[in-house]
């Protein structure tokens, strides 16, 4: 179906041209002229009719249109997006897609530039509110954040979709406006796609939303210089964006991309921690979900998300930006670990995090000598997270030796594996993956017992 026709303006009210549309043409023979947005009745500036007009006609709209329909939403209209954006005429007869991500990108920015947060546009899929199979709902928890999954959920997904093959909902999700947006890695799409696809064939099932979706990926495979993850929290219906690069090492940093510590550190952060009142600072922060989880689910004073590196940075500002409408006490700064002094900091932290930077023992050094100085009050202690990525553990010894040196200790000890229950946010690590967490790291000039340490199992 071709984009909406609208005509002009006439006695200030927008006329749709849905002449054009046959009955017979339109979804289970629906009359276009029954879907007429009558909110635009209700509507009495110029400016915001020739923006809604042209919208729907799939016009090209001048920055001064949108600027004068942002300026409409900033007085006290914001539910107007909503309405058109979720109005039924353009769910029935959508624009072409390309048209309508453009668009919405021009909005969110506009609206961002004035702290101005649209439920409906950043929120979870309503529609998933109405899905009641666990594993269904933990599938595409998984899939828009990237995170891998199993086979057992790829099963209990397509046991759901064969019996509910008629149901909306499935299109819903994966069309949904915030996947439109912010598209997840095209590869990673297509991976799990294909093994959705590839099970149906073998059980000779045919769905065609799915086979929509896997057609679609790889006719429209590009690369592109960035992706999301989108880590939903049902119970709030809240969202958390990382916007990130695909490359695991680029601009001379691993710090682009995410990687599976942090979202371990930030589901332990959630659960587990009171941060309430408190001052943040987190090293080597990288795309910055660990330092965003912990703004977003506790009452922290301040949050510093600081890095090395340049890229990393303009990074860190397009994510805080992504996720925080109001964000006066989120500071980004630039952190070397070789050349720390601690007066270079705004706000002094009472807890420092530190997700996946002991990957390599050769950063040992900088990043104890700077927790060295960082802990110097008594009151402060530090959380750090990483993976195990080698079974005779070398990196643990080593790492524990250099902190040793440095009179830093840790009190608590954690690996987390696969969780037996579901809360919170789903950032675990479904594979296998075992990921170490030093919890309230301390500096101390008296000798520490290590025999009383115990490495306890959590999620």
């Amino acid at each position: 179906m071709g984009a909406i026709k609208v005509l002009d303006n006439y006695n200030k009210q927008v006329k749709l041209d849905l002449q054009s549309i046959s009955n017979d043409e339109s979804p289970e023979n629906i009359c276009p002229q029954d879907l007429f947005p009558k909110f635009i009745l209700e509507i009495k500036d110029k400016d915001v009719l020739i923006f809604i007009k042209y919208y729907m006609a799939g016009v090209e709209i001048t920055e001064s249109l949108l600027d004068s329909f942002i300026n409409f939403v900033r007085k006290d209209n914001a539910g107007i997006v909503s309405q058109i954006f979720n109005c039924k005429l353009l769910k029935t007869y959508s624009l072409g897609e390309g048209y309508e991500v453009m668009m919405l990108k021009r909005i969110i920015s506009k609206l961002q530039s004035y702290d101005i947060h649209i439920d409906d546009l950043f929120s979870t899929p309503k529609c998933m509110n109405e899905l009641e199979n666990q594993d269904v709902l933990k599938f595409f928890n998984y899939y828009l954040s990237e995170e891998d999954i199993d086979e057992s959920l790829i099963d209990s997904f397509i046991n759901f979709i064969i019996l509910h093959k008629d149901s909306a909902l499935i299109s819903e999700i994966f069309h949904s406006q915030i996947m439109k947006v912010y598209p997840l890695n095209k590869c990673y799409q297509i991976r799990i796609l294909k093994r959705i696809v590839s099970k149906l064939e073998a059980s000779e099932v045919y769905i065609d939303a799915i086979y929509e979706l896997f057609s679609k990926a790889l006719f429209d495979f590009h690369e592109t210089a960035y992706s999301y993850r989108c880590f939903l929290d049902l119970k709030l219906e809240d969202i958390i964006l990382v916007r990130k690069m695909d490359s695991q090492f680029i601009f001379g940093t691993t710090g682009m991309t995410t990687w599976r510590s942090s979202a371990v550190l930030s589901e332990y952060i959630y659960r587990f921690c009171d941060f309430d009142n408190k001052n943040i600072l987190e090293l080597g922060a990288g795309c910055g979900l660990t330092g965003m989880v912990t703004a977003k689910y506790h009452k922290v004073k301040s949050l510093c998300l600081t890095d090395g590196n340049h890229h990393v940075l303009e990074q860190l500002k397009e994510n805080v930006r992504l996720n925080f409408s109001e964000a006066d006490n989120i500071n980004i700064e630039l952190l070397d670990w070789d050349n720390f002094e601690e007066n270079q900091l705004q706000v002094k932290p009472d807890i420092i995090l530190g997700a996946d930077i002991i990957y390599d023992d050769l950063l040992f050094p900088g990043i104890c000598k700077t927790l060295a100085k960082l802990l110097s009050n008594s009151d402060v202690y530090a959380i750090f997270a990483y993976n195990i990525r080698s079974k005779p553990k070398p990196e643990i010894e080593k790492l524990d030796a250099e902190l040793a040196q440095y009179n830093l200790f840790t009190k608590k000890l954690c690996v987390a594996w696969l969780p037996t229950d579901k809360k919170g946010i789903d950032f675990e690590p479904n594979d296998g993956t075992r990921i170490r967490i030093l919890d309230e790291i301390f500096c101390s000039n008296y000798s520490f017992e290590r025999k009383n340490m115990e490495e306890k199992t959590i999620f």
